[in-house]
């Protein structure tokens, strides 16, 4: 733990995460505010889960790259402090009564507002610039320029502590959970055009697997709808769901004893089955079937026929009062779970289809 000093105040960090902040004035050095982090990530965009002052609790909106783009009050949802930057960190809107009193900005970083540097915890960063003012601590290991930021492509990579670029793969869903607390309804929100590619990239391999499962299934249903000469209409619960068991923040018990680790992927962290995903399913949905060209012969009727459907990713947002685990503070989650009340997402969708040839016999 140490602290650093800005023109008023005097800032503590516990592994360069932000804790508290004092005024330097006070001659008591009480907290002025303070700062709930996600302990599973430490330190990545987007961890930072609400701050809290004299004037209340504010939870922080995320961009799709963790970049906090707004506060919002807890007790009565009032925006209190907007932002926007350019893809290096420049800022270029800061609006808002807690707009300048906040330093945690982009990529979750404390910004200095005399400097308009970043504090990465190893070395300070300069949007301006758009490159650090100090070597790379972990000297060529994290590339050929010691200075150069996130190898100039800020806007799919980034930085944990200042000394090594990572993969924006577990940053952008997290933006859902505060998806789930600006659209206060119940039912379903589709948040796939957020989300889809980063799925597609973290579990491949269960995209496949579901693309296979899925087709194989209304395959099979099809051709047994045939021989018994059944409409080949199929509703979209007549298709079993691929349920994905992980726990999640709040959930008291996994959905079953499959998950992404069985078809080949990697099995989601503690951070993203707590802040992501945790327990989710992906299902069939809107099948559709539509015949081509028939042919008759003497003992039947037979046709050619297209079918199409989506496939979803599913997952409940915010919290639900009634499913604490035991481990977790009930008081707190029911708390909390007015403000994200429970709904279910559509992370992720993606097209299915297929064709085949029907030939149903005559009744006698």
């Amino acid at each position: 733990m140490f602290c650093f000093l800005s023109n008023s105040q005097e800032f503590e960090l516990q592994k360069n995460e932000m804790i508290c902040a004092r005024e330097k004035v006070n001659k008591a050095n009480a907290a002025v505010r303070t700062y709930n982090w996600g302990l599973e990530a430490q330190g990545a965009p987007g961890t930072l889960r609400m701050i809290a002052d004299s004037n209340g609790v504010y939870f922080p909106a995320y961009d799709p790259n963790g970049n906090v783009i707004g506060l919002v009050k807890a007790s009565d949802g009032t925006v209190c402090a907007q932002y926007e930057y350019l893809p290096y960190g420049e800022q270029v809107i800061a609006t808002g009564t807690m707009a300048v009193s906040n330093p945690i900005r982009f990529s979750t970083k404390y910004r200095d507002n005399e400097t308009g540097l970043y504090y990465y915890g190893y070395r300070y960063y300069s949007p301006a610039m758009g490159r650090w003012l100090s070597r790379d601590p972990i000297e060529e290991q994290g590339g050929l320029n010691l200075y150069g930021f996130v190898n100039n492509d800020p806007v799919n990579k980034w930085d944990l502590w200042g000394m090594k670029n990572r993969m924006f793969f577990i940053i952008i869903p997290y933006v859902a959970s505060f998806e789930s607390f600006y659209f206060p309804y119940k039912g379903e929100v589709n948040l796939s055009f957020l989300h889809t590619t980063w799925y597609e990239i973290r579990f491949p391999k269960m995209v496949q697997y579901a693309f296979n499962r899925f087709s194989d299934e209304i395959k099979e249903k099809l051709n047994k709808k045939c021989k018994n000469n059944e409409s080949l209409d199929i509703k979209d619960n007549e298709i079993r769901p691929i349920w994905i068991g992980a726990y999640g923040t709040g959930e008291s018990e996994t959905l079953g004893q499959f998950d992404e680790g069985d078809v080949g992927d990697k099995r989601q962290f503690s951070y993203e089955a707590a802040l992501v995903l945790g327990n989710y399913k992906i299902e069939i949905h809107n099948f559709n079937i539509r015949y081509e060209k028939r042919m008759t012969k003497k003992l039947g009727c037979c046709f050619q026929y297209e079918w199409n459907a989506k496939i979803l990713v599913k997952d409940g947002l915010g919290l639900d009062s009634s499913n604490i685990g035991k481990d977790e503070s009930s008081r707190t989650y029911k708390f909390l779970s007015i403000y994200f009340p429970k709904r279910i997402a559509i992370i992720a969708q993606w097209e299915i289809n297929g064709n085949g040839i029907c030939c149903m016999r005559y009744e006698k």
